[in-house]
């Protein structure tokens, strides 16, 4: 799916999703690697809470030295719970929401050299969740953080999603 996506302000997470926001919680505009921000998921009480969590399963700064980053910003639904970075929350039943007014896909239609950064949303623009998943990391300091990536699905035959990405771009040429 999307290597970015725009979270809602907090006003509009609230508004949408009938959500409590700790005061005073923020977040950047855009969200990329690593960036915080908001998920929704349920307490031990099963009451929807907003929490703040990284973009990426496995963060840059939980990667041991010398290992080769890996990309877990998606978790594709036909495997999540078999591979590695993901199985675990997977299995422990940590899912979430993650709202977004749309998420950003390379489109390489016009030049396939270069991509044109397309915003995906909803007609009226409103607030949408994609599913996801979370885990929680121990930090060096003895506080705790949050992670969370999104599910995604195979599009690579879907009239809309099948538009996206060199890959998909050549087998569909």
């Amino acid at each position: 799916m999307c290597v970015n996506f725009r979270p809602p302000k907090p006003q509009e997470l609230i508004d949408h999703f009938h959500v409590d926001i700790e005061s005073g919680a923020t977040w950047p505009a855009e969200t990329w690697k690593d960036y915080p921000a908001p998920i929704i998921r349920q307490d031990a009480n099963g009451v929807r809470q907003v929490v703040i969590g990284t973009y990426g399963m496995v963060p840059k700064k939980h990667i041991p030295e010398g290992v080769k980053a890996f990309d877990t910003m998606n978790a594709r639904a036909e495997t999540v719970g078999q591979k590695r970075s993901f199985a675990k929350a997977w299995r422990s039943g940590n899912t979430c929401l993650v709202p977004m007014l749309c998420f950003f896909e390379p489109n390489y239609e016009a030049n396939p050299q270069k991509s044109v950064r397309w915003a995906i949303d909803l007609v009226d623009h409103a607030p949408f969740a994609v599913a996801g998943i979370w885990r929680e990391w121990s930090e060096s300091d003895g506080s705790t953080a949050l992670s969370f990536t999104q599910l995604t699905v195979n599009a690579d035959d879907h009239p809309f999603m099948m538009r996206f990405h060199k890959i998909r771009l050549a087998r569909n040429s």
